[in-house]
């Protein structure tokens, strides 16, 4: 057994968590999962070694008998593995006790928000839920350049305020960023803004109502921001259409999932367009 298991093993215990068996490249465990309300909920679980070259386990429910096999909505994979980083750059290797809590720390993250989407039929905060595939790391890349421009404008990003219309006038494209439905900036096939002289979209211009053009670095962050937006939102989709053509279901435990509206997608194909998002600054 590899030394990352061994780690997992001896803090088990103070995650409500035991080991019932095991053998040369995993381990079965009862997990209690203690509710608001202090009700007790039991998952079993399978802790499976990673890969040679990761120390980072992977953690299935032993029987789908509490959660589907696969769910993107719940961070469910096709495997039936669990998807437990749901933010880049969090640590998720296994290398000693300190790391090993942390990760029963997210297996219990993970359960109690699969308790909350089955009680609701929703995956519970949103605004901190992550794209899948390649999109998250756009998705890391906007949230990134939109913390720079102020804690209000990533707010508005992380619930949706902010969207990218691909748009055609006179034969050239533009991308228009749009926030509370009214655009806000556009940027041209080049990534460059089309006016600088739009007040900025930063928190700071609320008060002062400076221009893009004139207000620190601004004017690079928001194109930057809307090509990260358009390569996180565009990207998402294509990875729904490839699962979906993939032959993946909807396991219809929750009201919305994007798998059982991706027939429309698959239908309308999106219309390409060849960028390179930023750098974050």
């Amino acid at each position: 057994m590899s030394e990352a298991l061994d780690h997992l093993k001896a803090v088990a215990s103070e995650f409500r968590a035991t080991v019932t068996s095991e053998n040369s490249d995993s381990f079965i465990v009862r997990f209690e999962v203690v509710r608001a309300d202090e009700a007790v909920e039991v998952f079993h679980l399978r802790v499976v070694d990673g890969t040679v070259n990761e120390a980072i386990p992977k953690v299935f429910e032993c029987e789908p008998q509490r959660l589907p096999t696969f769910c993107l909505e719940r961070h469910i994979v096709g495997t039936g593995s669990f998807c437990l980083s749901w933010n880049p750059g969090e640590p998720s290797e296994v290398l000693d006790a300190e790391t090993a809590r942390a990760f029963w720390s997210r297996v219990d993250r993970f359960l109690q928000c699969q308790l909350t989407a089955s009680a609701l039929r929703k995956w519970p905060a949103q605004r901190n839920a992550r794209a899948h595939g390649k999109a998250a790391g756009y998705q890391n890349i906007a949230e990134n350049l939109a913390a720079q421009l102020g804690p209000n404008a990533l707010r508005d990003l992380r619930v949706s305020k902010f969207t990218v219309q691909r748009v055609v006038t006179r034969g050239k494209v533009r991308l228009e960023l749009h926030r509370d439905g009214q655009r806000v900036a556009r940027i041209a096939i080049n990534g460059s803004l089309i006016s600088t002289m739009t007040r900025c979209l930063c928190d700071e211009s609320a008060r002062t109502r400076v221009s893009i053009g004139e207000c620190h670095d601004h004017a690079e962050v928001v194109a930057d921001l809307i090509r990260a937006l358009y390569l996180w939102r565009e990207t998402h989709s294509e990875f729904i259409r490839t699962i979906v053509a993939g032959g993946s279901h909807c396991c219809g435990t929750l009201d919305v999932c994007e798998i059982r509206r991706a027939g429309a997608a698959l239908s309308t194909p999106a219309l390409p367009i060849h960028l390179e998002a930023g750098n974050g600054g």
